[in-house]
């Protein structure tokens, strides 16, 4: 069975990492359950699941996790309100599984304290996104604002316990399904921003 390094502070963001008491069971839960998962992988077909042909799996560590976010039903179904709390905090995680520094894939972390657990592993893609954002923002809490009916995302900081103060950098998938974002040369934007580009967005492909 693989024995995966867990590792909280210092070694993974190359320094202090503020990691919150709920990221720390989400690692910890993740750290103890991937074993069984790296276990399941063929032999010799590591390179499927993200990861490349010499990498030693039993040297994976756990990255900091990622909460995810969606905008809720009043925010597609009405005019943006500044003033009006759209975003949902789910009790969903993507936690990064770290080799030899490099993000390799993601695990999808689900459930409440005492019970969470590794529903799916895989997004190589977004774990690399993942990792050229989050090395840059060691101090801030992570998340990931997802739009499924643009199949978008944007990773997110915020350290004020506020999201109308957080950074929303657009990943790949918002500078496609963005224009309004996408043409614009800021590296993040605020809240109201993206509001108000989902909508546009939106908005144009009803007509």
């Amino acid at each position: 069975m693989y024995r995966c390094l867990f590792i909280i502070l210092i070694v993974v963001c190359g320094g202090f990492c503020a990691i919150n008491d709920t990221d720390k069971m989400v690692m910890a839960a993740a750290e103890s359950q991937l074993p069984v998962f790296l276990s399941k992988i063929p032999e010799g077909q590591q390179v499927s699941y993200g990861f490349k042909g010499d990498d030693d799996l039993d040297l994976c560590t756990i990255g900091k996790p990622c909460r995810m976010l969606f905008f809720n039903n009043d925010f597609y179904n009405s005019p943006v309100d500044e003033n009006k709390n759209y975003i949902l905090i789910k009790n969903e995680w993507r936690v990064p599984v770290i080799v030899d520094s490099g993000y390799r894939t993601l695990l999808t972390m689900a459930g409440n304290p005492g019970n969470y657990i590794i529903t799916a592993m895989g997004d190589t893609m977004l774990a690399k996104e993942l990792q050229q954002q989050s090395t840059e923002n060691e101090n801030d809490e992570y998340y990931i604002l997802r739009i499924p009916r643009l199949r978008a995302d944007f990773f997110v900081t915020e350290r004020n316990n506020s999201f109308s103060d957080a950074h929303f950098t657009p990943l790949l998938t918002a500078v496609i399904a963005l224009p309004a974002l996408s043409n614009n040369s800021k590296p993040s934007f605020t809240l109201i921003e993206v509001e108000r580009a989902v909508k546009e967005a939106l908005g144009k492909g009803k007509k």
